[in-house]
């Protein structure tokens, strides 16, 4: 993992904010001739009060020390000197079970507690724990996730986010968990009733002696070359993981493996065995029992080493042996490595100091985190942290952390945190809070008054002594011991002399002096010394001529002058700001130019020009012409953009510009005056530029130029390294370790160390800048978890899964397992399961909080997302195609993480394969083909029809009209052999011939012109012709038409033939019937056309005639060829009906 120096905190990514708001600020300016010198007051009457003592209050102790600790030297000798035998090999019995899906619980928000130096983080069952079963033991693996075994049922995996459990349900077949150890890959050991277990993400797989069914491994320890040390019921092990080979050590090699309470193997390869009642034996395990170089040293209880109940070995960073007993800790200081003769023996029990171990109760672990601080379990008593050193103290966490005392574990992870396996509350982080906590001032009777919540202003005096200033109880000087934790309080009230205990600023002076200024009566100075704690008052009120009661906020020009803004609740009393000037008050109000009497907070820009606050009005920028003399203001309204009515927040930076920012805010704002075109601009800052709250309360920048901003959510922090104002903003909320409730008024404060200090709502800490750039890296990255439709499927091959929502997963594919999370490798999965969702997670156990991720999916998505805490993608109707998912992450703003990737693919529907595409191909080749022969058969079709047209015209010309010319050129023959006296009557019936020619020819043109294919035009020549052969007759004729829409079309061939048949059928009725009224009707019925053509007439004539003189072959043949039906009778008139 590579590591660099960045800020722990929450800084917004330049990428994703907008720029700040730029504009210019518009400014009334007041001239000097319009407006009044400052009033003057003489302030020399004014007598200091010498101060009685102050009341000493002692800060709460959070170290305790230790005393008379005494070094001696001891001897170890030799056990069995006899030769020993060797060890015995073991034949083991050994089977795999492969490990199912483990239980996925989310990590809920952890609930945390600020006691001293640290930060407290409490994981239990309402906040991802599975059960309330004990935590046995917890271990890290290199990519910094947290393993843990509780007592009986599970092995547990702590991502930051997650956890997750391998119980029975996953394979894991011990039901009793002693210890565990993680190898060099990462790589699961676990001892317990049922044996030795090796779990490497896809398989557990069990180890267990032959010979020794109903053995019980109770510990695990792991010698310098990698081999297992496993103590029995019936013997001691070495098992090789790497051979898998095994030996036992019993009596016969020394050793009593009942006895055994625990086994350390240290830097010299030597194991080290506690036991029971035997005291420490020390194996040379390089050798073998028989080997001349091997040896058993044994040391028991005696005067200098008064335990033989041991109960935990370690090793520190200097190469002492720790050991933790009933008594209490001891140390043994240079032993001999050569032969391990004699050793410098060093007991810290309760004699020394340590709580006393009571009821058989005994130090169960000890652990070095830094070299001679050591972290210890006292059972029943909780965790102690002694700091072993020329000033021997310890700390003791137990129930002031508000959890049981009883600890079983402690393991460091890579950041510094410590992390705890409490019998009761769970899992617990100890992190190092970087906003050191001043929790410890109490006082009261009872403890029960806490400073912290009630410091709202600080002061370094000439001397760089701490001073606060509360709300109710005055002033305090903190007098700190040198171990840092503990100390004294000294406390100066109006029982001391001031005018007031209500303190709202402090300022020193060039003297050391220091002035106050108070809530309810007026400024306050005090002289002091650097020697004695009395000092000297001098309470300037109303009494004693000060113009208000309130002074909010002090600062001291370039001239040594003490100025101040004031306030007053009565609306009749002026207010405004003031200056001392020696022994005088210049009083400055809306006559001197301001734009309201009511003031809060001011500052010296670099200019050396004042920039006040006018409560609920806006901002003064006053330009001094002269101490006595009137100024010149200018007047900035609200309403010209100012970040809000209650302006409490000012103060310059060293590039001329002025910081403003207002309770109840909609921003924080920068002003700058252009001197050239005299000007004054504004440069606008809130959240989207990443500031994380626009209500501020406080402005501070420190000696390396950064702006401090607090708020009502926590601390943000600016770099300003020039004029143009875009670096990123840094924030610090409580969960970085600040308290809660926000920043106080005016609450910042750095001292010359360049610390920090700052009052909340719920505290006081202090800090560094650089405490808080600590060492954090890439996070680990892994894909954990992949969901179908929001379900998590336990990935099995040839199965089929039907989800609550009713869709059913099956048909899918995958080529084997990922260790650990068993997620499908290549997954090929059917169309219709395209909805997916992925969870991933960045492992970081310091601040997973402040982990952004951004992913990205291969052939969908258009590019990264931007960065998010989220730890969850989903994509719904994926395409069918080849996919890969991929992620990365970062601590806020460190550099992104390797990435993690997932490829899968979704298959198409089988109408979307190559297979379907070359079946639809052949089907189109057969298509195009028959459409092809379709075409060419319509168009001979078409050709065939046009032939029978024209053959048809040839023929109705044929018969028609040739028969009527045939018969004129006849009659022109005829009356060419015959004499010409008398042609009239002939001429007259050739007329008659050729005007009937003439006739026919239309109708053939008509019947053949597309442009009459409408039943309007059928109706319109049926009707014209009636009536051209009815007209000169003695007929009477009625033509009647029923439900025929005559702008529809109708097919020229029908049209042509019903046409002939009812000229035909009129054509009979005229030549032959001997009736007089005709009635033809047209008409449709049931989806059928009609025509009928009736007379009155005997039409005995029309019976007597012969069918071919009166045209019905004609007729039939015609309604033939329509697919008509014709019928015609002579009852009652001479009647025709077509039917079509």
């Amino acid at each position: 993992m590579c590591f660099a120096c960045k800020e722990l905190s929450k800084t917004q990514n330049k990428d994703y904010i907008l720029h700040p708001d730029k504009g210019e600020l518009k400014g009334h300016f007041i001239p000097q001739d319009s407006l009044e010198p400052p009033v003057r007051i003489d302030i020399s009457h004014v007598k200091g009060i010498k101060s009685r003592s102050p009341d000493t209050i002692l800060a709460k102790q959070s170290t305790k020390p230790l005393s008379n600790i005494k070094e001696s030297e001891i001897f170890i000798h030799n056990l069995h000197e006899n030769r020993l035998e060797k060890p015995s090999k073991v034949k083991l019995k050994s089977y795999s079970i492969s490990a199912q899906k483990p239980e996925i619980y989310k990590a809920g928000t952890a609930d945390k507690r600020t006691i001293d130096e640290f930060m407290f983080y409490y994981y239990n069952d309402k906040n991802g724990l599975k059960n309330k079963e004990p935590i046995q033991e917890i271990l890290f693996d290199s990519k910094g996730n947290l393993w843990a075994i509780n007592i009986y049922t599970s092995l547990m995996k702590f991502d930051g986010q997650s956890f997750s459990y391998w119980t029975e349900e996953q394979g894991l077949k011990e039901t009793a968990f002693r210890s565990f150890y993680i190898d060099e890959n990462d790589e699961i050991w676990i001892v317990g009733i049922k044996g030795l277990t090796h779990f490497d993400g896809h398989n557990f797989q069990y180890f267990m002696p032959e010979d020794a069914e109903f053995e019980s491994f109770q510990l695990i320890e792991v010698d310098q070359a990698g081999k297992f040390w496993l103590s029995g019921n019936t013997g001691l092990y070495r098992f090789d993981p790497r051979t898998k080979k095994c030996v036992k050590y019993g009596k016969e090699q020394g050793v009593d493996s009942q006895t055994i309470t625990y086994l350390f193997c240290d830097s010299k390869n030597h194991l080290w065995l506690a036991t029971k009642d035997q005291g420490i034996k020390i194996m040379n395990i390089q050798a073998e029992p028989g080997d001349p170089s091997y040896f058993i040293k044994q040391i028991t209880n005696g005067s200098l080493f008064p335990c033989n109940q041991v109960t935990v070995i370690n090793e520190d960073s200097q190469g002492n042996i720790l050991m933790g007993s009933t008594e209490g800790i001891t140390l043994l200081k240079k032993v001999q490595s050569s032969n391990y003769t004699s050793a410098i023996l060093v007991n810290i029990f309760s004699s020394n100091g340590l709580p006393e171990l009571k009821d058989n109760r005994s130090v169960i672990l000890i652990k070095e985190k830094e070299p001679g601080r050591y972290y210890t379990i006292f059972n029943g008593i909780g965790l102690i942290i002694i700091n072993y050193n020329h000033q021997s103290n310890y700390i003791a966490y137990s129930r002031d952390a508000n959890i049981d005392p009883f600890y079983n574990n402690i393991s460091f992870d890579t950041y510094g945190n410590v992390w705890l396996a409490n019998y009761k509350a769970g899992i617990i982080k100890m992190q190092m809070n970087p906003f050191k906590s001043t929790e410890f001032f109490q006082f009261g009777e009872d403890g029960n008054i806490n400073l912290a919540n009630m410091t709202n202003r600080f002061c370094e005096d000439k001397w760089g002594r701490l001073w606060m200033g509360t709300f109710g109880y005055g002033i305090f000087r903190y007098i700190p011991s040198a171990d840092g934790y503990t100390g004294q309080l000294l406390n100066y009230t109006t029982k001391q002399g001031m005018s007031s205990n209500y303190i709202d600023d402090f300022q020193l002076d060039t003297l050391g002096n220091i002035w106050i200024g108070t809530r309810n009566n007026g400024l306050i100075k005090m002289e002091l010394d650097s020697i004695s704690d009395i000092v000297h008052f001098y309470n300037y009120t109303e009494k004693e001529g000060f113009p208000v009661s309130l002074v909010p906020q002090l600062i001291m020009d370039n001239t040594g002058d003490i100025w101040g803004t004031l306030y007053e609740f009565d609306p009749d009393k002026t207010s405004g700001i003031f200056r001392i000037h020696g022994n005088e008050v210049l009083f400055y109000t809306e006559a001197q130019g301001l734009l309201a009497k009511n003031t809060w907070d001011m500052d010296q820009d670099t200019d050396l020009n004042f920039w006040v606050s006018s409560i609920g009005k806006g901002l003064n920028h006053i330009k001094i012409k002269g101490i006595y003399n009137a100024p010149e203001v200018t007047h900035f309204e609200t309403e010209s953009g100012l970040p809000g009515r209650l302006i409490r927040a000012i103060t310059p930076d060293q590039y001329g510009g002025m910081w403003v920012g207002a309770e109840s805010g909609n921003k924080l704002m920068k002003i700058d005056y252009d001197i050239a075109d005299e000007t004054y601009y504004y440069t606008s800052y809130g959240s989207q530029q990443g500031l994380i709250n626009n209500n501020i309360q406080a402005l501070l920048q420190d000696k390396n130029g950064n702006l401090w901003i607090g708020n009502e959510k926590g601390l943000s922090m600016k770099p300003i390294h020039g004029i143009t104002g875009d670096e990123a903003f840094t924030n610090y909320l409580p969960e970085d370790g600040l308290p809660e409730g926000g920043i106080a008024n005016n609450s910042i404060f750095q001292f010359k160390n360049s610390d920090i200090w700052i009052s909340g709502g719920e505290g006081i800490v202090r800090f560094n800048h650089d405490d808080i750039k600590i060492k954090v890296g890439s996070p680990e990255l892994k894909i954990t978890n992949l969901y179908i439709y929001n379900e998590s499927l336990n990935w099995v091959s040839d199965s089929t899964y039907e989800l609550p929502n009713g869709i059913v997963i099956k048909n899918y594919d995958f080529d084997s397992l990922t260790a650990w999370n068993n997620l499908p490798i290549n997954l090929s999965l059917s169309h219709n399961n395209n909805f997916i969702s992925f969870d991933f997670v960045g492992v970081n156990l310091k601040a997973p909080h402040l982990i952004k991720y951004s992913y990205y999916l291969e052939n969908w998505s258009s590019g990264w997302s931007a960065p998010s805490g989220s730890t969850n993608a989903v994509f719904g109707k994926l395409s069918p195609g080849k996919y890969n998912f991929k992620v990365k992450a970062k601590i806020e703003n460190g550099d992104w993480s390797e990435i993690d990737q997932y490829s899968f693919t979704i298959r198409p529907p089988f109408w979307n394969t190559l297979f379907a595409y070359f079946i639809y191909l052949i089907l189109i080749v057969l298509a195009i083909y028959f459409y092809i022969r379709f075409r060419i058969k319509s168009e001979l079709a078409k050709v065939r029809s046009l032939e029978n047209i024209r053959s048809k015209i040839s023929a109705d010309l044929h018969d028609d009209v040739g028969s009527v010319l045939t018969g004129i050129a006849m009659q022109t023959e005829y009356l060419a052999t015959e004499k010409t006296e008398d042609i009239h009557a002939e001429m007259i019936e050739i007329g008659g011939m050729s005007r009937n020619a003439m006739e026919r020819m239309r109708d053939i043109v008509w019947a053949i012109d597309a442009k009459k294919d409408r039943y309007e035009n059928l109706v319109d020549r049926m009707r014209y012709f009636a009536s051209n052969i009815f007209e000169n007759s003695d007929f009477n004729y009625s033509f009647e038409l029923t439900n025929i829409s005559m702008i529809e079309a109708i097919n020229p061939e029908v049209r042509q033939n019903i046409y002939l048949i009812f000229k035909e059928a009129i054509t009979n009725v005229s030549k032959h019937s001997n009736g007089n009224d005709v009635k033809i009707k047209f008409f449709r019925l049931d989806n059928q056309l009609h025509l009928t053509v009736i007379d009155n007439g005997n039409n005995a004539n029309i019976k007597n005639c012969k069918t071919e003189g009166l045209g019905l072959d004609n007729m039939n043949m015609r309604a033939k060829s329509i697919d008509a039906k014709l019928s015609i009778s002579y009852e009652q008139g001479f009647k025709v009906h077509l039917i079509i």
